[in-house]
């Protein structure tokens, strides 16, 4: 009985911290890429699912997917979303995925909202792991959601 509970408690655990499933397919894969050798980074997987509602609204489901290949690929593998009065980020998700460690959820606290210019309704949203390495592979999923004519121009 016990062992039982054990057993139920560490797959509800590990199903918590762990990556999706279009995530780990992507990791996989990436180990068989080849890249350019002066590449920094390289996007594995970029994916936009968008519904264009009533009033030409639109709700985008964005997946992607940054291995980092050397110290200069770390931007790449940051999370930058500009945002607007007009264009909204949630339900921001992130994996990091090191060869030989666990699975690393995206804290709340690592994900940043500001101001870049301190007087417009303009705003940036980043998301970040810190101590990115050779082989990390950074994964990220959030919702966008825009309001009006513009976004019909994506």
């Amino acid at each position: 009985m016990i062992r039982t509970i054990l057993l139920l408690v560490f797959a509800l655990t590990f199903s918590l911290v762990a990556q999706p499933e279009w995530l780990k397919e992507v990791y996989l894969k990436s180990a068989n890429y080849s890249v350019a050798e002066k590449a920094d980074a390289v996007v594995l997987h970029y994916q936009n699912d968008m519904n264009i509602g009533k009033n030409s609204n639109t709700e985008s489901k964005i997946k992607v997917a940054v291995k980092v290949l050397r110290e200069a690929g770390e931007n790449a593998a940051t999370l930058s979303i500009p945002m607007h009065s007009w264009l909204k980020a949630d339900d921001v998700k992130g994996w990091l995925l090191r060869k030989g460690e666990k699975t690393e959820k995206l804290k709340k606290e690592n994900i940043i909202e500001m101001n870049p210019d301190g007087y417009s309704d303009n705003r940036i949203l980043f998301g970040s792991f810190g101590d990115l390495q050779h082989g990390d592979v950074v994964g990220f999923e959030y919702r966008l959601n825009e309001k009006g004519w513009s976004s019909l121009f994506q």
